[in-house]
């Protein structure tokens, strides 16, 4: 048994299917577009934090330090202290830093395992919206 349409659809010309496909693709490139700027400006707002900027300045100043290229100069052991001086507490620090993220990465996942389940809290639904009176009378 032959199914039944109750309208048929016409065929579409060729112009308008291909008036149709250049509008879907101009929509598209809109969207892109506009996605594209949303993200970009998104991106900026999170590099422009102060955490992020402190913590940019933080990880070049570290990584300074480390690269940082000693001149060897024979100039006697006056010199020698001075820099292992400069340089004893920087290696403390780096080797503290490190420590505590090792602490931290091992300790972090144990404390999610042993985190106790929450109870249900036993309070009354707040109501998403409530009309608010027209003051004006």
């Amino acid at each position: 048994m032959a199914a039944y349409l109750p309208f048929q659809l016409k065929p579409k010309s060729l112009a308008t299917q291909i008036r149709e496909a250049e509008r879907q693709v101009s929509n598209r490139q809109r969207n892109v577009s506009a996605s594209g700027a949303t993200l970009a400006r998104q991106i900026h707002q999170q590099m422009t934090t102060p955490a992020s900027l402190m913590l940019a300045g933080g990880v070049g100043f570290i990584l300074g330090e480390l690269t940082k290229r000693h001149t060897f100069k024979a100039q006697g052991a006056a010199d020698k202290t001075r820099s292992s001086a400069v340089t004893i507490p920087l290696t403390t620090a780096i080797n503290f830093i490190t420590s505590a993220y090792t602490l931290y990465t091992a300790v972090l996942p144990l404390a999610w395992m042993v985190k106790p389940p929450r109870q249900p809290c036993e309070q009354e639904p707040i109501p998403a919206h409530q009309p608010v009176a027209d003051a004006s009378g």
